[in-house]
């Protein structure tokens, strides 16, 4: 006849932790149950597993044990809690963590970042970043690119300092500072036959070294005043002679807004307008044509009107 098997108590289960004195830590748990009808027990080892809070370790921290298993075919499990004394960190010294501003060590204890700094030393160039001397972490900016602009006087008197322009910053030129006697400043010329205006906001000239900005003269412009040839009643123009001009340039329109044509020229500083008719108001204005080529040639005149008798 087989013996009886023996039925256990359910719903009883029996932990019995065990601490390890030498290591202060909770290492292996009991579970047990009896026998219904003889009190025999029934004992089985468990699964240990111990966690530790991963807060910062020089703090007192909570550990929780985790017992896990069967027994008799039933899940057995248990949790016990401990207080873990406040210790220090661990890290290695070797090993940083970095982002874009700061470097640290990790502790292997608690993942609490150790020795947080700022990243230091390193020179940057134009192309790339400083490299931090302590982790080796890319940080901050390039430096800018920039370029030079020399002035250069073209005959002119006086100095200007040269100009330093950053790329991809719009800045304004400095304004000119040259003079030149009977000659009125125009623009700036660079090697490519390129003009700016003074003191004109420029971007991008160059991406680096240096380009010279060639100052342009014209000759002066005329103060032109007007009256009437006595014998015919016919326009009379008369202007100031100007430094530097072969000939000037004389235009005539029917108002003072609208087109002027080149009606003659003249090397003296008169014109007279023989092909106005009587009654007609017309409206003049002269240029100084130069005598070195038409780049150096002055500005209009102000506009002066007559009405023909």
């Amino acid at each position: 006849m087989r013996a009886k098997s023996h039925d256990y108590v359910t719903g009883g289960i029996q932990y019995d932790w065990h601490l390890n004195t030498e290591t202060g830590a909770y290492d292996a748990c009991t579970a047990s149950v009896s026998y219904t009808e003889c009190g025999s027990p029934l004992t089985q080892a468990l699964t240990v597993k111990r966690e530790v809070a991963r807060t910062d370790c020089t703090q007192e921290r909570t550990v929780t044990y985790t017992a896990t298993g069967t027994i008799n075919g039933v899940a057995a499990s248990d949790t016990m809690t401990d207080i873990l004394p406040a210790g220090t960190h661990e890290v290695d010294p070797t090993q940083w963590t970095s982002d874009e501003n700061t470097h640290w060590h990790v502790c292997a204890n608690c993942d609490v970042r150790v020795d947080e700094a700022a990243h230091t030393g390193g020179s940057a160039t134009t192309t790339e970043r400083a490299r931090c001397e302590i982790c080796g972490q890319e940080y901050g900016e390039l430096l800018p690119r920039t370029y030079t602009v020399k002035f250069e006087a073209n005959g002119g008197e006086g100095t200007m300092d040269d100009q330093i322009f950053t790329y991809d910053v719009a800045q304004a030129l400095t304004a000119n500072a040259f003079t030149k006697t009977d000659r009125t400043f125009a623009c700036w010329k660079d090697a490519n036959g390129n003009t700016y205006t003074d003191g004109q906001t420029l971007l991008n000239l160059l991406t680096e070294g240096t380009i010279t900005l060639t100052a342009m003269w014209t000759v002066n412009t005329p103060a032109l005043k007007a009256s009437y040839m006595i014998s015919t009643g016919k326009p009379y123009i008369m202007w100031n002679a100007v430094s530097g001009a072969d000939k000037y340039e004389v235009y005539r329109s029917g108002n003072s807004y609208g087109t002027y044509e080149c009606i003659g020229t003249a090397t003296a500083t008169n014109y007279t307008d023989s092909t106005a008719n009587a009654g007609y108001t017309y409206y003049y204005k002269v240029k100084a044509v130069s005598k070195v080529n038409s780049t150096a040639n002055s500005a209009f005149s102000t506009v002066v009107s007559i009405t023909a008798k």
